[in-house]
């Protein structure tokens, strides 16, 4: 397995294989930043103004690294599985919700709000978006573990249950931000024309701090 393709996003800066594809110092508010990454992608896809912090950052990130890619059409859409990984699980939208429910004589409860307090909703952004249909999981970890990462990917790769994968770290708590995605895929399904790293835990974690 390979890795095709990586993405970082952070300190209002977006690069793709540790080239930067966007950068702005326009801006210092998250959701600002984002919305402009998400603009710079000249795509069409009005469910975006509607997601919260993590949801929003976690799809850009993808809209990054599968652009130009056309996995949909290398593997079956059951076949493409996500695997994430934070550390502040739905923090923001958490404390959103928590403001309509605490007090009983103002109670008013939003479903909008309601449905983003589950931190994996950002990877069913990305599979409605893709129309993905393939096995996900997200660990809840203090920090980036690229050996979590790594084991359980090669089990999941093992058992058949994915051939290609789309995994990483998204974690949004207030202005601290990070999204950090790799695209994991079958050597034998890709070019030979460009030098890929291999996966393994070594090779996610230097992406990752490069």
């Amino acid at each position: 397995m390979l890795i095709t393709r990586s993405v970082h996003i952070t300190h209002q800066r977006i690069t793709c294989d540790n080239q930067t594809v966007f950068e702005t110092s326009d801006v210092n508010i998250f959701t600002e930043f984002i919305k402009a990454g998400f603009k710079s992608l000249n795509a069409t896809y009005p469910k975006f103004y509607k997601m919260d912090s993590l949801s929003k950052l976690a799809f850009v990130a993808s809209e990054f690294l599968l652009r130009d890619q056309d996995i949909a059409q290398r593997y079956a859409p059951e076949s493409i599985g996500l695997v994430f990984q934070n550390a502040a699980s739905s923090i923001d939208i958490d404390k959103d919700h928590q403001l309509t429910i605490q007090d009983r004589a103002n109670y008013f409860p939003s479903p909008a709000l309601f449905v983003y307090t589950l931190p994996n909703i950002m990877m069913g952004e990305i599979c409605i978006r893709n129309k993905f249909f393939g096995e996900n999981a997200l660990f809840i970890t203090e920090k980036f573990d690229a050996e979590l990462l790594y084991n359980h990917i090669t089990v999941m790769l093992a058992k058949h249950k994915m051939d290609a994968c789309i995994a990483g770290w998204t974690n949004v708590e207030q202005e601290q931000y990070e999204s950090f995605l790799l695209l994991i895929e079958p050597e034998t399904m890709v070019s030979n024309s460009k030098e890929f790293r291999t996966f393994d835990a070594a090779n996610i974690l230097k992406l990752y701090t490069i």
